[in-house]
């Protein structure tokens, strides 16, 4: 139903009827009515009512696209805090660096800031400029915004040392990128995929580790790197073997295959 058109709503009986009209939205635009909900009493089945609905301004959306362009950074994740300068719209995105992101929705027209919150990667301070990132999205159109960010070095002199051994992986796979974070420190790493052992190429902030890593499909099958627990990197050298176990491929029949992990129990 567009503007000015009439709808026609039969068959009631006598009685009251609370009739709410939607906000209709979609990644374009928002219509919303200045009243969301009436109150229409019919006192016999022949009797008619009309309620006029008014609606509040159409809402131009956007979209932009943010990156990180660090790529010393890796696949490390950062938080920014965008806003327009309205502050009707607000919202905090996590990006991953060096990879594009889609944000929708956002107020066409506006001016929007780009505010960085400090991280601590691969032994940079990384922090938003003192000239915040700004951009102005259009309707109908993606804005390319990269994100500006500034960095100094860490004081490593009390870090820890990590040798890492890969485990399970056939012989022959690619180097990989490992993410390791503990608390507001974060490390992207490529490590190779022999069972040799392996001294990191950054000293660690000593503290215990999650690691992420991305499935490796080698024939269709997944092998994934499992860890029972966080790793413990307290020591001056730390020795960690990081183990890949193969998954299972199952057919479901009338559907593509789908894919489940045979890891461990627990």
């Amino acid at each position: 139903m567009s503007g000015g058109e009439v709808l026609t709503i039969g068959d009631l009986s006598a009685g009251t009827y609370r009739l709410t009209v939607p906000v209709l939205a979609n990644d374009e635009m928002q219509i919303a009515p200045v009243e969301s909900s009436f109150t229409v009493t019919l006192q016999s089945g022949d009797a008619a009512a009309q309620v006029q609905v008014s609606c509040l301004p159409i809402v131009r959306y956007a979209s932009a696209r943010l990156m990180i362009d660090a790529p010393a950074l890796g696949n490390a994740k950062l938080t920014v805090e965008i806003a327009d300068t309205t502050q009707a719209d607000e919202r905090t995105i996590t990006l991953i660096a060096n990879q594009p992101q889609l944000i929708t929705r956002l107020l066409a027209g506006h001016h929007y800031t780009v505010n960085l919150q400090p991280a601590m990667i691969n032994n940079r301070f990384i922090s938003a400029p003192i000239q915040l990132t700004g951009f102005i999205p259009a309707a109908a159109q993606i804005a390319e915004v990269a994100v500006a960010y500034q960095q100094s070095a860490l004081d490593t002199a009390s870090f820890v040392t990590v040798d890492a051994t890969i485990l399970g992986l056939p012989d022959g796979v690619a180097p990989q990128r490992y993410l390791f974070s503990s608390g507001k420190y974060q490390y992207s790493l490529m490590l190779e995929s022999g069972s040799d052992r392996q001294t990191l190429a950054l000293r660690f902030a000593p503290g215990l580790y999650d690691v992420q890593t991305d499935d490796i499909f080698i024939d269709s099958v997944p092998w994934r790197c499992e860890q029972a627990g966080p790793l413990r990197l307290l020591q001056k050298v730390n020795h960690v073997a990081l183990e890949f176990l193969p998954g299972v491929t199952l057919q479901v029949k009338g559907w593509p295959d789908y894919l489940a992990h045979g890891g461990r129990d627990g």
